[in-house]
């Protein structure tokens, strides 16, 4: 996806921390035969929207209701798209703004 995007997939988008920095929009990633999907069911808008296999690491999903299945060729990644899933749930490359505008650095239910 990245190549499609015109940027260099070997390199890594980091903050001054060496965490993973915002990117700027949803991933996008397109499966291939054989990637790992996930699901989390607390995370999730409906039973279709799955994180990429790296979405997922680099995200919090302790203690929800998650499990994962190889994909067939089509489909993407969700993170970021608040449509698709919560932004609790998105890891901090793709985590769209608060509704304020704002970044949500530390996102909790209340």
């Amino acid at each position: 996806y990245r190549l499609q995007r015109g940027e260099n997939p070997d390199s890594k988008s980091a903050n001054s921390s060496g965490e993973a920095a915002y990117e700027g929009g949803p991933c996008g990633y397109v499966f291939r035969r054989g990637d790992i999907a996930w699901n989390c069911r607390t995370c999730q808008t409906d039973a279709t929207c799955v994180l990429c296999d790296r979405c997922f690491r680099e995200s919090d999903h302790e203690g929800h209701e998650v499990f994962f299945h190889r994909t067939t060729p089509g489909g993407c990644c969700d993170c970021g798209d608040r449509e698709a899933w919560r932004v609790e749930g998105c890891c901090p490359r793709h985590r769209p703004p608060a509704e304020d505008g704002v970044f949500c650095v530390e996102c909790d239910d209340g």
